[in-house]
């Protein structure tokens, strides 16, 4: 078993050019962005999605995550890398989404590697996510995701030292914003940053949500110090 709080990623991550602007402003402008990942599979969806006016070029699997703690959607793709991790809300957004990746999305029953392992997570067998997954970003987004990265299993990081980590200790606004368009939560930790005085701050899947998954990282890393 990898030691606790080690933090095991291939990941690759795509940069989309922002010639215009400073990083803050690129955060900031970036809400419509940060939606194309909040993409459920619509109410009945059993087939492909075909997205409106566009010539889709590949496709990528749908699959429900259902948990007790939690129910999200996980979108793979032809290589089995994780593209999306999504809490299950808003379906018109996973046409969007599709739609701006040229994308059939296809719903799947068989589980992927990334399934399980957000499963066993989310059950507290896993501290670490072993996966292949892409993200896209700006630059600014991708070092503080990356920062993100770097928060080991069971502790948390103020915003504030979040933004000290990648070097713009000004920037603690710009941070917060690039973790709300973070596509991959709970792989990419989002939810292990808190407020300067400890306080649990927004996050997509809810605030009682975030309460949890820290309480649920504590218990076992607790029990795995304990072994």
């Amino acid at each position: 078993m990898t030691p606790l709080g080690t933090v095991v990623f291939r990941y690759k991550l795509t940069i989309p050019s922002n010639p215009n602007g400073s990083d803050d402003e690129a955060c900031g402008g970036l809400e419509a962005a940060a939606s194309w990942w909040s993409m459920p599979l619509p109410h009945g969806a059993s087939g492909p999605i075909q997205p409106a006016h566009v010539a889709p070029t590949h496709t990528w699997r749908l699959e429900r995550v259902r948990h007790p703690l939690v129910s999200m959607f996980v979108v793979t793709d032809a290589q089995a890398r994780l593209v999306a991790a999504t809490f299950a809300d808003r379906d018109e957004k996973l046409r969007q989404f599709a739609a701006r990746h040229h994308a059939t999305l296809i719903s799947s029953l068989e589980p992927s590697e990334a399934t399980r392992q957000i499963l066993a997570y989310l059950d507290g067998r896993r501290t670490t996510f072993d996966l292949d997954f892409e993200l896209r970003g700006t630059e600014f987004q991708r070092r503080a995701w990356s920062a993100l990265l770097e928060i080991p299993y069971g502790e948390t990081r103020s915003y504030a030292e979040q933004a000290r980590a990648i070097g713009q200790p000004a920037a603690v606004r710009a941070v917060g914003r690039a973790n709300g368009q973070n596509p991959l939560p709970l792989v990419v930790p989002c939810h292990r940053v808190v407020g300067r005085d400890g306080s649990l701050t927004g996050f997509g899947g809810g605030v009682p949500l975030k309460r949890r998954l820290l309480a649920l990282e504590a218990t076992q890393r607790s029990l795995f110090a304990d072994v």
